[in-house]
């Protein structure tokens, strides 16, 4: 049990300095900065088990953590039965004016691999 509480307050941890930062600019998203600071404040034991608030903010790492794992436990039954492999395209930034020919070009390179990998083994690119 202490060892997601210590993985919970490292995250915690990190996300401090980037909710007061955020704080001291003062402006109208000031009440959600604070939730922020707030989350996993305080933790009350009952019946063996701690409940906490959290603030459910996609700035906050504890809950960013919290909806990554049920996401992930959300797709697992479909997913747990195939061999698949982790692919990341990223692309160096481009400044706006040439960012919508820049998608064009890496969705025509992509349609490129998928044609190419399914002549090449047969079996067609499927994926999230």
């Amino acid at each position: 049990m202490i060892e997601p509480l210590q993985k919970r307050r490292y995250a915690k941890w990190l996300t401090q300095p980037l909710a007061l930062e955020l704080l001291k600019l003062d402006n109208e998203r000031k009440w959600h900065y604070q939730n922020i600071l707030n989350c996993c404040h305080i933790g009350l034991v009952s019946e063996g088990r701690i409940k906490m608030h959290y603030c459910k903010s996609r700035l906050c790492l504890v809950c960013a953590r919290i909806k990554t794992a049920s996401m992930l436990n959300k797709y697992y039954p479909d997913l747990k039965n195939r061999k698949m492999r982790m692919v990341t395209l990223t692309s160096a930034n481009v400044p706006l004016k040439e960012l919508s020919g820049r998608i064009a070009f890496m969705k025509e390179k992509f349609m490129y691999v998928r044609r190419l990998n399914t002549r090449v083994t047969g079996t067609p690119i499927n994926g999230l």
